[in-house]
């Protein structure tokens, strides 16, 4: 078998096991929130986290038992009030298990609630500083999340076993200095704008997406969640785009130019002959896996494609240096120019 042949074979196989434990999932009598792994497109059927990498959210490892139960009430309570996305329930969880694995290399695992002590916190945040591989801001993150967790417990009176103490204090995050805005250099986006460069990205949803980042200055994010057809126009005809503002939570328009406005009805008109029998629910659907195309371009795959096209256009900074651009880059472009 051609290795070609073996890659479309990999993703039907890959895309009949996600149906079928779809289909468990959707058929099984135990109630999503007793579940260790809850599938994250049952918990937003209105697709507002479907841009997000995560698509499952997992409580195993969370050891002991008392513990993972209060992490599923925790998550339940935040999801519900859309607090927390379930990129932010990772985070949390990655926490608690740092927390757990930490506790059972101490011999100090807490079997009951009482055990999780002030003591205990301050031995885990004293080894937390002193752990090797680990950067500053990752260890702000990990004590920012337990704090938020044992705050959210304290708060809703969740377990009356755990010590009054059992606390991390504002004073004890570690202080990260702020990062500087990396914008592009006008002298590498002069490299990237021309159709020259443009037309080197590897098929046409992503030199779509590129031409209406860099025009835009949309988030990619609320760029690759674009709907097949996003375009409106005021009562004198000019266009505009309609998009989600993920971050903000609402639904907002900017007008677009010509040439974005072409740019698009050209993806519309490519996707259309790819799915004829009805088109993507996206104007950017991901390339595999996707046969129905109800799935968005994921960022991480955006960026790889930015990586390798800057690689092979070998942009250079006026020092001659090569250069990094990321997706959201060209959205501080645009708030600068």
């Amino acid at each position: 078998m051609r290795r070609q042949d073996q890659g479309h074979a990999l993703g039907f196989l890959r895309y009949a096991r996600d149906r079928l434990q779809r289909l468990a999932e959707e058929t099984s009598d135990i109630r999503l929130w007793a579940w260790d792994t809850w599938p994250v497109d049952r918990l937003d059927p209105d697709g507002r986290w479907a841009h997000q990498p995560v698509r499952r959210t997992y409580f195993t490892d969370i050891e002991p038992a008392w513990l993972r139960a209060l992490a599923k009430r925790w998550a339940r309570w935040r999801l519900g009030a859309a607090t927390k996305s379930p990129a932010g329930v990772q985070r949390t969880t990655g926490a608690l298990r740092r927390l757990c694995r930490w506790a059972d290399s101490a011999d100090a695992r807490p079997a009951t609630p009482a055990i999780l002590t002030r003591e205990l916190l301050e031995d885990f945040l004293a080894d937390l500083r002193r752990a090797p591989g680990i950067g500053e801001a990752q260890r702000r993150s990990v004590i920012i999340d337990l704090k938020v967790f044992l705050d959210d417990v304290r708060m809703h009176h969740w377990e009356h076993a755990l010590p009054v103490t059992a606390v991390y204090h504002r004073g004890e995050l570690p202080r990260v200095p702020a990062a500087m805005p990396r914008y592009i250099d006008e002298f590498v986006m002069a490299q990237l704008e021309t159709g020259h460069a443009l037309e080197r990205l590897p098929d046409h949803t992503t030199r779509t997406l590129v031409r209406v980042l860099i025009e835009t200055g949309l988030r990619s994010v609320d760029a690759m969640r674009l709907p097949f057809d996003p375009v409106t126009s005021d009562q004198a005809g000019a266009p505009y785009l309609r998009f989600c503002n993920h971050k903000a939570s609402r639904d907002a328009i900017i007008p677009i130019s010509d040439r974005v406005l072409e740019a698009i009805g050209c993806q519309q008109a490519w996707l259309r002959e790819r799915w004829p029998t009805g088109g993507p629910a996206w104007l950017f659907p991901r390339p595999w896996r996707n046969a129905d195309g109800i799935y968005p371009l994921a960022g991480q795959t955006l960026n790889r494609r930015l990586k390798r096209w800057l690689a092979d256009l070998d942009v250079r900074d006026a020092q001659g240096q090569p250069v990094k651009v990321t997706a959201h880059q060209f959205r501080t472009r645009s708030a600068r120019g």
